[in-house]
């Protein structure tokens, strides 16, 4: 049933995807003017999966184990950011072909579909296991986990400190315009723009030479202009330049790419993402510019982007670019290509990530069920009288005839975790259930085809059981021989 669920879910999001980027690139065909807020205006909102990690790791340092909980956050965690690890380097390999063919502003779009991995953590659309599975060894996980997390929030603190250096270092001898032709032309555009209110301040600063806008969110929003006298049509392009970007929130893009950076910091392709994402967010903003200009006003556009000099730092926009990326931008001005439009194409990329996540993970921590049980308890008994075996959700209850056979086949058993996030157990197939008496209190040992699920039922008022996964195929012969069915033959479910 999970199988049909993620199909469906994949299709619609992906469905909703392409069809809303499809009306947004199709805005200057339809005879009815559209708001410019929804014309420029992201679809994907730049903080949803930073929001759900954030949160995620805030109920589990607040939760009553806190260790269990980081324990069985961390290999949900993983998963996610192995998928969009791969995401990112297969992008970014692809990158050239999707910038030939494909519109700027779909590709834009592209680095923020990542945002959606959250849902694939979801009940109904987990995998009951991954398709390629890469052994990392008997490595100690959580020495490992404490040196990525600790490394990523570095990372990422050192993101967040260059930003508000830089932006101290901007503002710092900064002058508000006042009154004036620059300030009125400025405010005038912001309402042209549909804002609320003209919140946005202007100032200008001999700290920079390019104009530039810096803050995450509106409310902190100031564009600084350079000591330079411009004309009017060229603040109306710088200005529109600039405002695109705001609506956009593309400084919260390049913080949830930095964020990604971050906790991907040993991918050396992502640390490429910042730069090709940067790029491709002028790009996409150049074609919004130059789609309703004249050959003369475009002229005019890339003359100043020729003219202006250096580059955006931290989570900020300007209408500079860097020497690799400006013969690309001016080409595009100057000689613009018919592209796909993309919506299809961001559709479809949309679709295949969340079907494809997933189904790569990593192994790691192989023992066997008696170390897990050492690790837990000091005494360990099977009950022969709870046995409890089914196929395919119908249950009889069993009895054991030989206990030390059947308790030292489950306990010489072969497991492992596995990074990522994974339905409990097969719902089809053959499954065991059985009751241990310990000196702490009762845990069930659940095993099918591929997973064995450890669960304490002393644990009061929470459950705390954990999955692992055999790296050997389960002798049900072998079982069956010493096992029978009870006299009572009840077919019930396991009390758990």
């Amino acid at each position: 049933m999970n199988s049909f669920f993620r199909w469906a879910t994949s299709l619609v999001f992906g469905a909703v995807i392409a069809y809303v980027t499809w009306t947004k690139e199709d805005v200057n065909n339809s005879e009815t003017e559209k708001p410019l807020q929804r014309k420029y205006g992201s679809v994907i909102a730049p903080n949803l999966l930073m929001t759900f990690i954030l949160l995620m790791f805030a109920a589990a340092a607040i939760s009553s184990d806190v260790r269990f909980s980081f324990d069985s956050l961390f290999p949900l965690i993983c998963g996610v950011f192995i998928s969009i690890g791969l995401f990112f380097a297969l992008f970014i390999l692809l990158l050239p072909v999707l910038r030939k063919y494909v519109s700027a502003k779909a590709i834009a779009l592209m680095w923020l579909l990542p945002n959606y991995l959250y849902i694939t953590v979801q009940n109904y659309m987990v995998l009951d296991k991954p398709r390629f599975v890469f052994d990392m060894g008997n490595v100690p996980m959580r020495t490992v986990s404490l040196i990525w997390i600790s490394a990523a929030a570095l990372v990422f603190t050192a993101y967040v400190i260059r930003h508000f250096i830089f932006r101290f270092k901007l503002l710092r001898h900064a002058k508000p315009l006042g009154c004036g032709k620059v300030p009125f032309l400025w405010e005038k555009m912001q309402t042209d723009y549909e804002f609320k209110k003209p919140c946005i301040k202007i100032v200008t600063s001999g700290n920079t030479a390019t104009p530039i806008s810096v803050g995450l969110f509106r409310h902190t929003m100031v564009l600084v202009l350079p000591h330079t006298d411009y004309t009017e049509d060229e603040l109306k392009l710088i200005f529109k330049h600039e405002l695109i970007h705001i609506i956009r929130s593309d400084s919260q893009i390049k913080l949830f790419i930095a964020f990604c950076n971050a906790v991907c910091w040993f991918n050396p392709l992502m640390w490429i993402a910042m730069k090709k994402c940067s790029e491709d967010l002028e790009l996409s903003c150049d074609e919004y510019v130059i789609e309703d200009c004249s050959k003369v006003e475009k002229d005019l556009y890339g003359n100043l982007i020729l003219s202006a000099v250096g580059n955006e730092t931290g989570f900020t926009t300007c209408l500079s670019a860097g020497a690799e990326a400006l013969k690309y931008r001016l080409t595009n001005i100057y000689k613009p290509k018919r592209r796909f439009k993309g919506s299809i194409i961001v559709g479809t990329v949309m679709a295949a990530m969340l079907l494809l996540s997933g189904n790569i993970a990593f192994s790691y921590n192989h023992q066997s069920l008696a170390e897990v049980f050492a690790g837990n308890v000091s005494e360990v008994n099977i009950d022969p009288s709870y046995i409890s075996m089914g196929e395919d959700n119908s249950y009889k209850a069993y009895y054991c005839n030989d206990p030390d056979v059947l308790d030292d086949y489950l306990m010489d058993l072969s497991i492992c975790q596995v990074s990522g996030y994974y339905s409990d157990m097969d719902n089809e197939g053959k499954h065991l259930y059985c009751h241990y008496q310990t000196d702490k209190g009762l845990v069930v040992v659940c095993l099918d085809d591929n997973t064995l699920e450890y669960s304490p039922l002393y644990t009061a008022g929470r459950k705390e059981s954990r999955t692992y996964y055999l790296d050997e195929a389960v002798d049900w012969d072998h079982i069956m021989s010493i096992i029978s069915l009870s006299p009572l033959e009840e077919e019930a479910e396991p009390d758990l």
